[in-house]
């Protein structure tokens, strides 16, 4: 026979202990994170996981008391899921927040949580301050690395399986998950391992951190919508049928993040994608489903860059005769650039100004070109603390890894020149947080909480 109420202690106990271990790492971390350069996501994420805990202690206290001990026991199991559920979600947040604690990565962590920072600060303040936005998050993107090869932005894309399992609509649960932890103003980035060895590419973070600003330039992620409408109206006009149109609705959000890596990175930003997409001409030439061929997408960001006023930059390896659907991709490419850095719809401000892009800063004579000879030498030198330059000096190491013939032989040494040059450059001080009011974000977390509380408990009847 089941003892009812000692059944009932087993599934509080496991509630209790939860919050504890939670409690105690949330401690732990807001302890560690000296310069509160992730206060806001730790907040963030307290609040959600706090609210959720407070939903799952009054759902256990409101089991009827004249339950049989079968059901009662039936009830209590799927109790014991819903918090194990919550555990799953601490664990996808407390897994990357600890890689801060990691001696063989935690260099890389910092010095990519300085480049994203200096990627998102200026455009996500500018957002706000033209009131484009108001509510959006004053969290920064978070990065992680994990053992894939290509660098990927969250919030869609990456939801863990194991956050559905033991659920028997696996698509529900999926969709329930998705849903909130893409509400929670906690974004993430995840990187490859390459980046530990290799730190300049980390160049890489302009285009997945305009993946977050495509997300948060307008309230309800308006712009994802707006600008995959823009792009597709902007093929079906220059003759492209239906679903080739559609195709370039398809390929928007990867089109959006790669010309605002240009804004970010410079000339960099199409170096690094030359050097990971060039291949036999049969692979340039080939969309994706969410990509466009190679080719279009180096002709769009060269494009961009003239459009900026950016030198040097090499000519494309056209083929003599593209395939016909390929060289009307390449005549729309001009157009989607100009409608890119133009007022785009519901913004009517251009994206280089709410970045403060300067082409001067990756010219002769500039904060690149400069310190790309100071990476080629390894000379003592000390950057000025301002915030783009983080994600400037990643730009001019990458300029000397690919143009310094013998650095290949220093790479130890410049990666580690890199990192020192990269946190003497941070602004100092505590991170502002964008002007945003820290009580926003923590109250949307809570309201998240208690709103996924109840749809897990709905989802597990």
């Amino acid at each position: 026979m089941i003892d009812t109420k000692g059944r009932i202690r087993d599934s509080a106990f496991g509630l209790s202990d939860l919050k504890e271990r939670i409690d105690i790492w949330l401690a732990r971390r807001r302890t560690a994170d000296e310069l509160q350069m992730h206060k806001t996501q730790l907040d963030a994420i307290g609040a959600f996981l706090n609210a959720v805990l407070a939903k799952l202690d009054s759902q256990l206290a409101s089991l009827p008391a004249d339950l049989d001990a079968g059901r009662l026991n039936a009830e209590c199991r799927k109790f014991d899921l819903r918090v194990l559920w919550l555990a799953r979600i601490w664990d996808f947040f407390r897994e990357k927040l600890d890689q801060q604690d990691d001696a063989e990565i935690k260099d890389t962590i910092r010095l990519a949580d300085e480049v994203i920072w200096s990627c998102y600060a200026r455009f996500m303040g500018a957002v706000k301050d033209c009131g484009l936005n108001p509510n959006v998050s004053p969290a920064a993107p978070l990065p992680f690395i994990e053992s894939r090869y290509s660098p990927m932005a969250f919030p869609c894309e990456l939801v863990p399986a194991s956050l559905t399992e033991e659920v028997d609509d696996d698509a529900q649960g999926f969709e329930l998950l998705r849903a909130h932890l893409n509400k929670l103003p906690v974004p993430v980035v995840r990187l490859p391992p390459s980046c530990i060895g290799s730190p300049w590419w980390l160049i890489s973070l302009g285009h997945e951190v305009g993946h977050h600003v495509q997300y948060a330039l307008l309230p309800e992620s308006g712009m994802i919508g707006e600008y995959r409408t823009g792009l597709v109206q902007l093929a079906r006009n220059n003759g492209f049928s239906e679903p080739d149109a559609e195709r370039w609705g398809a390929w928007s959000r990867e089109i959006f993040a790669d010309i605002f890596s240009v804004l970010c990175m410079g000339q960099g930003a199409i170096a690094f994608l030359a050097l990971m997409e060039m291949g036999p001409e049969e692979e340039l030439c080939r969309p994706r489903y969410d990509y466009p061929a190679p080719l279009i997408r180096l002709e769009l960001m060269t494009r961009t860059a003239e459009k900026l006023d950016l030198d040097g930059l090499a000519p494309l390896p056209w083929p003599a005769a593209p395939l016909p659907f390929l060289q009307a991709c390449r005549n729309l490419v001009p157009q989607v650039v100009d409608y890119t850095l133009g007022k785009l719809p519901a913004v009517q401000k251009p994206l280089e100004d709410l970045c403060g892009f300067s082409p001067s800063v990756f010219k002769e004579g500039g904060f690149v070109r400069f310190w790309r000879a100071s990476f080629e030498s390894l000379a003592e030198s000390t950057p000025a603390r301002a915030l783009p330059n983080p994600r400037l000096l990643v730009c001019a190491c990458l300029e000397a890894w690919l143009k310094g013939p013998g650095l290949s032989a220093r790479r130890s040494s410049l990666a580690d020149y890199l990192r020192a040059k990269v946190i003497s450059s941070r602004e100092q001080g505590f991170r502002a947080g964008l002007g945003a009011p820290a009580e926003g974000a923590i109250s949307a977390s809570r309201r998240q909480g208690e709103e996924f509380a109840d749809e897990l408990a709905e989802l597990l009847q």
